[in-house]
């Protein structure tokens, strides 16, 4: 058996630690330095996506090997093993994130988040609006990656919510994919969830959540351990950690502050509450998660 390798980013053996890590170059930025061949090896912790806007490319995902030109769009999650060869013309982007940022940046809309968990290869035709619109979306994106301008951070967060937007509608519709309407499970919990981040802040109980979706607090529990392997009082916490996270990150509040923002009267619960869910204080995730993100 080929052993193949285990990169943060190809042929780099940076760290990864960090969880809002966010890395855009273009295709022919690192594959040049590589005579136009990047060969197979995997991420653990990183999603990655691949567009091609001009040239061709032979990509190896799993050992499945699929030629493809403008247009392509490559999905490769975390563990995937995948390699690719690029014409000398390539142009087009790579896009690196955090394995789970889609759940982070999609809390509201799970079916969208378990998509970025899979591998998916589509192709979009020239005609398509939408193909220009990402291509701009992303030369955007790439633009503000090179530069340290003020909002940055948060500025990128949010472009990524629409470029992730953007190639899973591409995908749904390249392939003429109807969203299936939501069963009664399923529209409970979605349901639920959006319940969840409009009062994630009040520290609603169970029982809240359980009326307001109209089933018994244990029939709601049962419902969210199946699906999402934790108890309802498990999403508010993870609702309210993500929360707490982004203000770390993309915010310069200060901890008291986030504290009060999400509700806890008492600063110094806060970071204890933080810290139980965690392992780490809200003061030191900030100062880990700038500095790996400053590189």
């Amino acid at each position: 058996m080929n052993f193949i390798p285990t990169y943060a980013l190809y042929g780099e053996n940076r760290s990864d630690e960090t969880e809002f890590f966010i890395h855009c170059e273009t295709i022919a930025s690192r594959s040049k330095k590589h005579q136009w061949r990047i060969k197979p090896h995997k991420h653990a912790r990183f999603l990655q996506i691949l567009h091609v806007s001009q040239g061709w490319c032979e990509s190896w995902i799993e050992g499945r090997e699929t030629h493809f030109g403008s247009g392509g769009i490559v999905v490769v999650p975390a563990g995937i093993s995948h390699g690719y060869r690029f014409s000398a013309d390539i142009d087009g982007h790579v896009l690196t994130i955090v394995a789970d940022s889609a759940e982070q940046l999609f809390p509201e809309h799970q079916r969208i988040a378990r998509w970025f968990n899979h591998h998916h290869f589509f192709e979009t035709s020239f005609a398509d609006n939408n193909l220009d619109d990402l291509n701009i979306a992303l030369q955007r994106f790439a633009g503000e990656y090179e530069q340290r301008r003020i909002g940055r951070s948060l500025f990128l967060e949010l472009q990524l919510r629409m470029i992730l937007l953007q190639i899973y509608r591409m995908y749904h519709e390249a392939n003429d994919d109807e969203v299936s309407p939501p069963t009664d499970v399923d529209g409970r919990l979605l349901s639920l969830n959006d319940l969840i981040n409009r009062h994630y802040r009040e520290h609603q109980s169970v029982a809240f959540y359980a009326a307001e979706t109209g089933i018994s607090p244990t029939h709601l529990n049962r419902l969210t351990r199946q699906a999402y392997g934790v108890p309802v009082s498990g999403l508010i916490a993870r609702r309210v950690i993500q929360q707490a996270k982004r203000y770390l990150v993309f915010s310069a509040k200060p901890v008291q502050s986030v504290a009060f923002e999400l509700g806890f009267s008492d600063p110094c619960y806060f970071s204890r509450y933080f810290t139980r869910h965690t392992g780490s204080s809200p003061l030191a995730f900030r100062r880990a998660q700038l500095s790996a993100m400053d590189g």
